[in-house]
């Protein structure tokens, strides 16, 4: 029969990942919608975070400096993937792969062009459980590499595509965007006859 210190123990362990997951996976919410206030409860108030050539200092300084540095762009888009945690009593280190995306407009860009940098790398970060909360106490980012590129963007946006700012994103309705659903409407058919016009116009561009 199992010991009953080992299921308290192996609830311990699933709940601690479990809670450094939602950490990871609310740092990419709240900093791409902005929220400066929601991205410093990823960190522990004394952690720091190494993002090298454009940050290295406290995690919350770091916060506030990385919304106000996007001001401008055109929208942000952050995953994390594949987080692997070890645990070690109140102590963790967690490896988790991330991918960003960035778009800004540029002068003389045609409509719907922009300069995109995808970025891809992995966090490396010391979580730390102080009070029964789980955060993280160091982060090192380790760039894997990365591409910069003009785009050109032939979607037709719905209301809530590329994202809004806090609080003007639909995420902070919560169950509230019931509320603000359309009406139904007929089905449109076409959207991937954009993709072979695109290709078209590259071939006539190129010749």
């Amino acid at each position: 029969m199992t010991d009953l210190t080992e299921i308290e123990k192996k609830l311990d362990e699933l709940m601690s990942r479990e809670q450094i997951r939602d950490v990871l996976y609310r740092y990419t919410r709240y900093i791409d919608r902005f929220d400066v206030d929601e991205l410093r409860k990823c960190y522990h108030a004394d952690a720091d975070d190494i993002h090298w050539n454009s940050f290295i200092g406290n995690a919350h300084a770091f916060a506030g400096h990385i919304i106000k540095e996007m001001q401008n762009l055109k929208f942000l888009v952050h995953e994390v993937t594949n987080p692997l945690i070890e645990l070690d009593g109140e102590r963790a280190f967690v490896e988790a792969r991330y991918t960003s995306r960035v778009r800004i407009d540029f002068a003389g860009a045609a409509e719907g062009e922009w300069v995109e940098s995808i970025a891809h790398g992995r966090y490396l970060d010391i979580f730390e459980r102080r009070a029964g909360v789980w955060k993280i106490a160091h982060r090192r980012l380790a760039q894997d590499g990365g591409r910069i590129s003009v785009v050109t963007d032939i979607a037709k946006y719905n209301p809530d595509a590329a994202g809004k700012r806090v609080p003007d994103d639909m995420v902070y309705k919560k169950f509230d965007i019931a509320k603000f659903a359309p009406p139904h409407t007929e089905p449109k058919y076409g959207r991937f006859e954009a993709l072979r016009q695109f290709g078209e116009r590259l071939v006539k561009a190129g010749e």
